[in-house]
C-alpha cells in the first residue's frame, strides 16, 4: 500500500485474460450467421419454379449449400402439396444425394427443373399475358414483368422486353410520360419517377361516375331485388285501382278549320282562258284555226 501511496507501484507484466469465443471453429460460417430456415422461399405447384430458384439461389449464396438443401424439405414445400409427395417418393438415397455433398443444390435444382418446368409455350404465354395490376407500382410491375420475360424469352433484345412491358401498361397517361424504348435502365427511372408522379399528381376521378358493386352485374340485381318485392308489396292490388279511361277525340262540325288547311277552290272554278283564246284564234295567212 505504501508503494502505491507513493506511486512507485510497477504492476506486474501477467497475461491478461482473454475473452473466450464460444463459437465452434468446426461448424460452417453459414451457422454463425443465424440461418432460420422457416425463412425461406416457399413453393408450391403451380407456382413459377424460375422465380423460386432465383430466390432459393441467394439463400445458397449467404448460408451454403450443405445448409440450406437438407432444410428444403420441412420449409419450403407444404404438406399436400404434389411437391412434396414427389420428394417423398424420390427414396434414401436420391434425396441424400439432392441434400448433401459438393454441388447438392445443382442436383437439387437440376431435378425441379426436370419434373416441374413449365413447357416453353407456356412460360412465354404467362410473360407476355402478365398486366399490370392496379395494386402494385410501376416499378413492382416492371421488375415482375422483366424477371418473366428474361426467363421465357432470354436472347430478346432490350427493346423488345420494353415494348412487351409497356403493352401491359393499360395506362395510356403512363405511356405518354415513360418514353424510353431502348434502355431498360433509363426505362426503369421513368417508371420510378411516374410513380413519384402520381403521388404528387393523383389521378382525378370522376364524382358522379357509377360502378357497379364487386360482383358485378348478377350481385347488383341482387342486392336491388329486396327493394323491388317491398315495393310489390306495398303497392295496391290491381283491383283498387282506377281504369283509366280512353281518350276519344271529336271534331266539332260547327267549328270552322283553321285558316292554313282550307282548301281554296277558285282556281279549279275558273275557266282556262288561255287555253280557249289560244284555241279560237285564227291563222292570219289562211283565216283558218
Amino acid at each position: 500500500m505504501a508503494a502505491v501511496r507513493n506511486h512507485t507501484w510497477i504492476p506486474s507484466e501477467s497475461p491478461q485474460p482473454q475473452r473466450q469465443e464460444h463459437r465452434d471453429a468446426n461448424l460452417p460460417r453459414a451457422y454463425h450467421l443465424r440461418f432460420d430456415p422457416s425463412a425461406l422461399p416457399k413453393y408450391t405447384q403451380p407456382d413459377d419454379l424460375e422465380s423460386w430458384l432465383s430466390e432459393m439461389q441467394l439463400e445458397v449464396n449467404t448460408f451454403g449449400e450443405t445448409v440450406v438443401c437438407p432444410a428444403i424439405y420441412r420449409h419450403c414445400f407444404k404438406s399436400g402439396d404434389p411437391v412434396k409427395s414427389w420428394y417423398t417418393m424420390l427414396g434414401p438415397d436420391k434425396a441424400e444425394d439432392l441434400t448433401k455433398g459438393p454441388s447438392c443444390w445443382f442436383r437439387f435444382a437440376s431435378a425441379m427443373r426436370e419434373v416441374w418446368s413449365k413447357s416453353i409455350a407456356a412460360t412465354q404465354r404467362e410473360a407476355e399475358d402478365r398486366s399490370k395490376l392496379h395494386s402494385e407500382s410501376f416499378i413492382q410491375y416492371y421488375f415482375e414483368k422483366l424477371k418473366l420475360l428474361q426467363a421465357a424469352f432470354p436472347e430478346s433484345a432490350h427493346s423488345t422486353h420494353i415494348s412487351r412491358i409497356r403493352a401491359r401498361f393499360n395506362d395510356a397517361q403512363a405511356d405518354r410520360f415513360i418514353r424510353e424504348q431502348t434502355d431498360l435502365i433509363v426505362f426503369s427511372d421513368q417508371c420510378r419517377q411516374y410513380d413519384d408522379h402520381l403521388k404528387l399528381h393523383p389521378v382525378s376521378q370522376r364524382i358522379n361516375q357509377f360502378t357497379y358493386p364487386s360482383g358485378g352485374t348478377a350481385r347488383y340485381r341482387q342486392q336491388l331485388q329486396p327493394a323491388i318485392t317491398t315495393r310489390a308489396a306495398t303497392a295496391p292490388p290491381s283491383s283498387t285501382l282506377a281504369t283509366p279511361v280512353p281518350l276519344v277525340l271529336t271534331r266539332d262540325s260547327s267549328s270552322a278549320a283553321p285558316p292554313s288547311r282550307v282548301k281554296d277552290t277558285s282556281r279549279q272554278s275558273r275557266p282556262d282562258v288561255r287555253l280557249t283564246t289560244v284555241a279560237d284564234r285564227l291563222n292570219p295567212a289562211t283565216g283558218k284555226n
